[in-house]
């Protein structure tokens, strides 16, 4: 695993006691390569000089030489193949080289999969190969999908011709973290409907803190989300409602976005977005009781919205908006009293209407950062 990253734990069983601290429950995802057999990531060289390996740089691996975030980027430019971080398309380069340099090395890059693109070049020679992987839009996955993508990958061979000829062999892989990032690079470049949101930092890649983020999730089996602020709202909202709420939706990855028919920029894709219910909602809708929850948790969440940074605060019915954003239902006064205590007036009867069907509130804040990469 790279340096710095820390690899995903089983979360720990939820408790319903447990309402505060999900920031401090996260923990940063990573599913490395090291999966890998070691033949695949960088064996012992029976016939290779003392000490050889092979090592590998990207703009990732370089990246951390001035941006020292926990988890973002690589400590060294140059890493073996189970700690390489990288993304490919728009001209992205891949760099191996030999260690101890050896300028007879002879290189043959090979695509794991169509998807991985067409290295180019993909033969060369010297101590150091450069090659950037070609991809277009029938090579990657932009038609929307349920299931996680693949990751990129290539086989690389290098022959040492000096004295004895010996030839070796290894594979890189994108890891999950990667596989997730390469979806913006993907939907950016090369979608009909190309978005504008910027790649994530693989730091923004974290355990998910409960089960509920793993539904509709097509990495739930790395049990990870992406998260730009949507779990700091969250907080903020229950500290403000006074109790836990039901996730009914959070963060979708681009291709689960289309796959549902999501907007090419919906909030939900930058993991800036929650859907929330009162518990046990199913059984109360459409009741006072339900009404009274599903007031509460509006307004817990408009509060919440001011405190922790939010954009847009709204009670909605699946992807239609009841009321009109960042704004509550009206307050009861002197002549529009609140007898029954529900929270509305008691004349409000387009409220009341709205409180039955709602089936959740929506709060999201803007996408961070911009621009082609993370």
């Amino acid at each position: 695993m790279s340096e710095g990253d820390v690899p995903i734990p089983r979360p720990r069983p939820e408790r319903p006691e447990d309402q505060t601290a999900t920031a401090n429950q996260l923990e940063n995802a990573n599913q490395a390569a090291s999966n890998m057999p070691a033949s695949e990531a960088g064996a012992a060289c029976a016939d290779c000089p003392a000490g050889f390996k092979l090592e590998y740089k990207s703009r990732y691996t370089e990246a951390g030489q001035k941006d020292k975030t926990p988890n973002r980027y690589t400590k060294e430019v140059w890493v073996p193949a189970k700690e390489f971080i990288f993304l490919i398309g728009q001209d992205r380069k891949l760099t191996v080289r030999t260690n101890p340099p050896m300028a007879d090395a002879e290189w043959e890059v090979k695509p794991i999969g169509s998807h991985s693109g067409t290295p180019t070049p993909n033969k060369g020679k010297g101590a150091e190969f450069t090659w950037v992987p070609k991809v277009t839009a029938s090579q990657r996955p932009v038609g929307g999908s349920k299931s996680p993508n693949k990751p990129v990958g290539y086989e690389i061979t290098v022959k040492l011709t000096r004295g004895r000829s010996t030839t070796y062999t290894e594979k890189i892989e994108q890891d999950v973290r990667d596989i997730i990032r390469q979806e913006y690079v993907d939907y950016r470049s090369l979608a009909a409907k190309k978005t504008s949101l910027h790649v994530p930092y693989r730091d923004q890649i974290v355990t998910a803190p409960r089960e509920e983020f793993l539904n509709n999730n097509n990495y739930a089996s790395h049990r990870v989300v992406l998260n730009s602020g949507m779990l700091e709202l969250l907080q903020a909202v229950e500290a403000e409602y006074g109790e836990r709420v039901t996730v009914n939706s959070s963060w979708r990855c681009p291709q689960r976005n289309k796959a549902v028919g999501g907007v090419p920029n919906s909030n939900h894709q930058h993991g800036g977005a929650i859907d929330m219910a009162p518990g046990n909602y199913n059984s109360t809708r459409g009741t006072q009781a339900g009404r009274t929850a599903i007031l509460n948790l509006y307004r817990a969440a408009l509060r919440a919205k001011e405190t922790a940074g939010g954009r847009m605060v709204l009670l909605e019915k699946g992807t239609k908006a009841l009321q009109t954003g960042n704004t509550d239902l009206p307050l009861p006064n002197a002549k529009n009293p609140d007898e029954n205590n529900d929270g509305l007036r008691d004349n409000d009867t387009t409220s009341v209407g709205k409180l039955n069907i709602a089936s959740h509130v929506h709060i999201d804040k803007e996408p961070p950062g911009g621009g082609n990469d993370d």
